[in-house]
């Protein structure tokens, strides 16, 4: 099982990226986190290492950036000159999603062609990838998903004080916890006449033949 991107939230993603990064150069390099509750500095996580810097920006945009998603753009773009304050050597995006190519153009193209710094960005393959390569960070957000899944199972068993729109918000958090449980299925529940019936539902279109 691996982490379902489309079902996060931006505080969630943020998690799992400064985890993963942590993991992978806080031997040999200097990983800071920053704190971006005073607004946005253009810097998620810098890493130092050998005297270079690097900055990381997180973006949640499962559904990547289009031409169309000006805001979205706007956004990279303001993170972009924010970091330039700070003389990376690396501008690293970081999406949980595939880019097109005129996403990858409109990052790449950010630098003006200047040399530095050097524009980068992480996607959804090289996040899956390198969590495959760390199992046990992997499970940890796995299994604290799973553990907010099963305490939304038991508020099933409470008092629904709040009559239908109560069961509505509470079926609603199950129903996502299930989406979340695995990439590609997902599973529609019904209470019919005393019995749960569940239908199996795939998650993209099944191609016939």
């Amino acid at each position: 099982m691996a982490i379902d991107w489309d079902h996060l939230t931006q505080p969630r993603f943020d998690r799992i990226v400064e985890a993963l990064v942590h993991r992978l150069y806080a031997v040999d390099a200097e990983v800071e986190v920053m704190n971006g509750r005073g607004g946005d500095g253009g810097t998620d996580i810098k890493v130092t290492v050998d005297g270079r810097v690097w900055i990381y920006q997180l973006k949640y945009f499962p559904d990547g950036f289009p031409g169309s998603y000006q805001g979205r753009r706007a956004g990279i773009k303001r993170s972009f000159r924010k970091a330039l304050e700070h003389d990376p050597d690396d501008w690293v995006l970081v999406v949980p999603c595939a880019l097109t190519p005129s996403e990858r153009a409109f990052v790449t193209d950010l630098g003006g062609g200047a040399e530095r710094p050097r524009i980068r960005v992480l996607d959804r393959a090289w996040l899956d990838g390198k969590l495959a390569l760390h199992a046990d960070l992997e499970s940890s957000f796995i299994r604290d998903d799973l553990r907010e899944a099963a305490r939304d199972y038991r508020a099933e068993r409470a008092f629904l004080a709040g009559g239908t729109d109560d069961i509505g918000q509470r079926v609603g958090a199950l129903g996502r916890r299930i989406d979340r449980l695995d990439l590609h299925w997902s599973i529609d529940l019904a209470y019919r006449n005393g019995a749960v019936v569940k239908t199996l539902r795939p998650k993209h279109p099944v191609r016939s033949g």
